[in-house]
């Protein structure tokens, strides 16, 4: 028995399948199926163990080469036509000759591809845009942006307060209803004034709080749509303001009787067209920038637009608010640095933005490329696999069925 015992785990565990196991591990990455996997194997090994165990290895062998007679029970040699202990004739069914098949649905436990659909990307997009909006970089920004936003609304209101002096002042002359009337169109437009800067302020503190959340739900674009609509009422006033301005500093020095002549108008051209043509691509670069930021938002698509250009802008505009800090009066000589400091900021942030928006495109070209190649591996792991007499369904690098049968003798017919 000993022996016995011997040559069937030797034969059935060593020899046998001694590589199924290997095929198993690298076949079933996932520990769920494998382990599904491996306790069908082990229980198919058992039955084997045991059957040697009983009758012994040369036993077994034999009873795979004999058919046994349907009359008496009496082991026959295969391919015999009579019985050799009653001589009935024995009911062997001829064997058809089986081929492998090709399927194309793998069986119950193989594993499919690893595939990397457009949600993948999007939750991976969602990810990286609030990491980058809730950096700290983002909110040192809002911090400086709202502590400026403040101390603009302190001035505006202080600049209401000294009117409201002087128009006191000019009433006890008599003067009401001119006074009354010029104090309200200057304070209609101090408080029409404040509206884009508490829009910007809230839309700002909008996009961080989202960020914020760390919540895989799709991006609120609130607080962009917010912002770029600003800078559109900033656009549409800076046009009206620059005529307003260039007309009316020519008709004053006409009607002051300071008449220029045709060079100095030239060059007052030409300053005006420098000045508000800078001003004018910031804020245009900047509505550029919202309106990409919001749609890769909504689409989670990379796009970074113009980041890098409106970054220089931002650096050129914070060295000319730090040359002009020095004739400024001291309650807007705060403001002013706040405001040198959030463009520095900002401007940093773009050049970060561009270089996340560029990583997120190279990523997303890796996703498509992992889709493309998992969807091609899908197609071609089907091709070349055959299917045991068992019912079970084999890779063609697979030689054996975890019922002993070989793909040879499946593909041959013995």
């Amino acid at each position: 028995m000993g022996a016995y015992f011997r040559k069937a785990f030797c034969h059935g565990i060593l020899y046998r399948h001694s590589n199924h196991l290997t095929d198993i591990v690298n076949k079933y990455p996932h520990m769920r199926i494998r382990t599904c996997v491996i306790k069908e194997s082990m229980l198919q090994y058992t039955s084997e163990v045991l059957a040697y165990i009983i009758i012994g290895y040369k036993g077994v062998r034999k009873m795979e080469k004999y058919v046994f007679c349907n009359a008496c029970g009496s082991p026959n040699p295969d391919g015999s036509a009579f019985c050799s202990a009653c001589g009935k004739p024995l009911a062997v069914p001829q064997k058809p000759q089986q081929t492998a098949e090709p399927v194309s649905q793998p069986d119950s436990f193989t594993q499919p591809a690893n595939t990397v659909s457009a949600s993948d990307f999007r939750s991976y997009f969602r990810r990286s845009w609030r990491e980058f909006a809730a950096s700290p970089y983002q909110l040192v920004m809002v911090i400086l942006y709202s502590v400026s936003f403040l101390i603009s609304a302190y001035n505006a209101f202080d600049f209401l307060q000294n009117t409201n002096q002087w128009a006191s002042l000019f009433r006890s002359f008599g003067q009401n209803g001119a006074i009354d009337t010029m104090q309200g169109w200057v304070t209609l437009g101090v408080m029409l004034g404040m509206i884009p800067e508490t829009l910007t302020t809230i839309g700002l503190w909008l996009i961080y709080g989202d960020a914020a959340s760390r919540s895989e739900s799709p991006i609120k674009t609130v607080g962009l749509t917010m912002v770029r609509s600003v800078q559109i009422i900033y656009m549409v006033v800076f046009w009206i303001g620059a005529a307003a301005i260039l007309f009316g500093s020519c008709a004053g020095a006409e009607a002051a009787g300071e008449y220029m002549d045709d060079s100095a108008k030239v060059g007052m051209l030409l300053l005006f067209t420098l000045i508000f043509g800078f001003l004018f691509t910031s804020i245009l670069l900047k509505t550029k920038f919202i309106s990409a930021a919001r749609w890769a938002a909504d689409y989670c698509i990379p796009d970074s637009g113009c980041a890098k250009g409106l970054a220089v802008f931002q650096f050129i505009e914070a060295a000319f608010i730090f040359i002009g800090i020095l004739a400024a009066p001291n309650m807007r000589t705060l403001a002013c640095v706040l405001m040198c400091a959030m463009s520095v900021m900002f401007g940093v942030l773009l050049l970060r933005y561009h270089e996340t928006m560029e990583y997120l495109l190279w990523k997303r070209k890796s996703f498509n490329n992992t889709t493309a190649t998992n969807f091609t591996a899908r197609q071609t792991s089907n091709e070349g696999q055959w299917r045991c007499r068992c019912g079970r369904i084999h890779q063609k690098y697979e030689t054996s069925c975890t019922c002993g049968l070989l793909k040879a003798d499946v593909q041959t017919g013995n």
